[in-house]
């Protein structure tokens, strides 16, 4: 199989083979694919933090018991005079 890599992508590919990090391309790319299978494995397991909502964030500490007011303020209409 051939892979074709950007310019950019070779030059950190070779860049780990010289760190010592890497023996080959091939290891490189058997590497990065085992990660991105973890990845995808973790994720689908909901094992991700889940970001929080405003009103979370604000009712949560440090601002807990800080008496703020999360209600919702309509915003009514202004009468225009034409």
């Amino acid at each position: 199989m051939t892979v074709e890599l950007n310019e950019a992508t070779e030059r950190l590919v070779l860049a780990e083979i010289e760190r010592g990090n890497f023996s080959s391309v091939e290891e490189v790319v058997s590497q990065a694919i085992a990660s991105l299978s973890e990845k995808a494995s973790a994720g689908s397991a909901g094992a991700g933090p889940r970001r929080k909502g405003l009103y979370e964030l604000l009712t949560a500490a440090p601002f807990a018991g800080s008496e703020l007011n999360c209600e919702r303020q309509l915003d009514y209409p202004r009468a225009l005079d034409l």
